[in-house]
């Protein structure tokens, strides 16, 4: 009898023991996920501030010095958006990429008006491919695409293949937007906006089969594709007929529609742990 006593009160203590293990990793991964969420909010809008500066300071240096105001106001907002970052957690503050990103951040800021141009575009493509490898890095370190969520959302499309969709429309944007301000559109350019557009138009299609409401986001990708064939890739002519600064808007209004669908997402998988 006495052993049996013994044998049921162990029975106990290690199914309690299993249950306070279980409960702590589940609390763990619930604050990592909180923290990884922070974090795609705050990298996200940096991605997006540093894909509206390569698209600045490319028709900058084609010859639009009008853009130089919003060139300066967008470098302030981007140094608010690195502190936004750093302040979350100190995980990225020891991660090498970031300090490579951040470095990088303020060399294009400083020395952007003697780039050529050529170079300019090579190193923000670069410095964006690095923030999309580290919301990556973040997202797996993070247990990010192990969240699943009431929603019917993919989360691996919403944090990966919609963020790969609004880099190959902010090259778009800042191809055309240089061309508009040369005058200009060279064959190799005429290439690079149609590889593009194919580009943006497949993400399209996938974006309504993932995302069934985002109607008006359609509307705005159909026109700045046909902005695009309009004005640059069409005409035989090689004088572009819109501005800089009119073809950056209407691709920023592309985009912008883009990463609101990315913001509904994530608030509502914020939402949905917030509850948990």
């Amino acid at each position: 009898m006495f052993s049996i006593i013994i044998v049921f009160t162990l029975l106990i203590i290690l199914l309690t023991s299993i249950f306070l293990i279980s409960t702590q990793r589940r609390a763990i991964l619930l604050e990592k996920q909180h923290i990884g969420l922070q974090w795609l909010k705050h990298l996200r809008i940096l991605l997006s501030s540093i894909q509206q500066h390569r698209g600045l300071t490319t028709g900058y240096l084609n010859g639009d010095s009008s853009l130089l105001d919003r060139i300066q106001v967008l470098q302030q907002n981007i140094n608010i958006n690195i502190n936004n970052v750093n302040r979350v957690d100190e995980w990225i503050s020891k991660n090498r990429n970031w300090t490579t990103i951040t470095e990088h951040i303020q060399r294009l800021s400083k020395n952007f008006k003697t780039n050529s141009i050529s170079n300019n575009l090579q190193q923000h493509n670069k410095l964006i491919r690095n923030i999309l490898y580290i919301v990556e890095e973040m997202a797996e370190e993070h247990h990010m695409l192990d969240i699943t969520p009431a929603a019917n959302i993919d989360v691996e499309f919403i944090w990966k293949d919609l963020l790969e969709t609004t880099e190959h429309m902010g090259q778009a944007r800042a191809i055309g937007t240089g061309v508009a301000a040369s005058g200009q559109c060279s064959s190799v350019e005429k290439i690079k906006l149609r590889y593009l557009t194919d580009k943006i138009n497949h993400s399209g299609e996938e974006l309504l089969n993932q995302l069934p409401n985002a109607s008006n986001v359609a509307s705005s990708i159909a026109l700045l594709i046909d902005t695009i064939d309009k004005n640059f890739i069409a005409p035989n002519e090689e004088q572009p007929f819109i501005s800089a600064s009119e073809y950056f808007d209407i691709a920023t209004s592309a985009l912008d529609g883009i990463y609101q669908e990315y913001d509904n997402a994530h608030q509502s998988i914020s939402n949905q742990l917030g509850a948990i």
